[in-house]
């Protein structure tokens, strides 16, 4: 969201990727994924399953603003589980030059003269290590819970998984459901969850909370 803003041309920068360090215009971007995340060591070992497709997104409005720009993605493994996402992935790389590097960057150094990031990472395709500069580096972090989840359950009777997420009476057969007759999950309060996924549960919990209603009023 904090990079989005940066392309945005009602942002700060009017819309040019300016660096926040210096103000220096990136024509050289990097994203890499799964920051915090897959991982035990100071982090979540779950999976975000939104991440790739959001650097995918961003990586195509930088081609849009900028042509020549050099977008790359640095990735563990692709999620790609939407309908049309892989055709989404396949165009960026063929019609947008968006390069995609299999490998998860192990240091990120910087230059003090030109405050340039060194990005250091092996390429797990060809298990060489390689070195590669860039001018803005973008996190993509971990999906987690609200703080506030604890406090909210707390008042509603409701469970919370162990990373702080409310959990769902079933996960595959009652997902919106709780344990708590009339009351509903949908969206990201029970996990991380893309646009399309989060809609569809809004609409699965409005049915069932008119459908609450309709008894409640009969």
């Amino acid at each position: 969201m904090e990079f989005e803003r940066l392309v945005c041309a009602s942002g700060p920068t009017g819309g040019h990727l300016n660096r926040p360090s210096d103000g220096k215009h990136a024509d050289r971007i990097a994203f890499i994924q799964c920051v915090g995340s897959r991982t035990h060591k100071k982090g979540y070992p779950y999976c975000s399953s939104v991440c790739c497709m959001y650097a995918t997104k961003e990586a195509v409005l930088i081609k849009e603003h900028d042509p020549g720009s050099e977008v790359t993605i640095f990735y563990i493994d692709l999620k790609v589980f939407g309908q049309g996402f892989q055709q989404f992935v396949d165009r960026a790389k063929q019609h947008w030059g968006v390069e995609y590097v299999r490998g998860k960057p192990g240091e990120i150094r910087r230059n003090p003269l030109t405050k340039d990031l060194a990005i250091w990472y092996e390429d797990t395709m060809t298990g060489n290590v390689y070195e590669k500069e860039m001018d803005l580096v973008v996190l993509c972090t971990t999906m987690i819970a609200r703080p506030g989840n604890r406090e909210l359950a707390g008042v509603l009777g409701l469970k919370l998984d162990e990373w702080g997420f409310f959990k769902s009476k079933d996960p595959v057969r009652s997902p919106i459901e709780t344990d708590v007759p009339g009351v509903f999950v949908c969206g990201c309060c029970h996990g991380p969850r893309d646009i399309p996924e989060s809609v569809a549960e809004a609409s699965a919990t409005a049915a069932c909370a008119a459908e609450v209603s309709r008894r409640c009023a009969s």
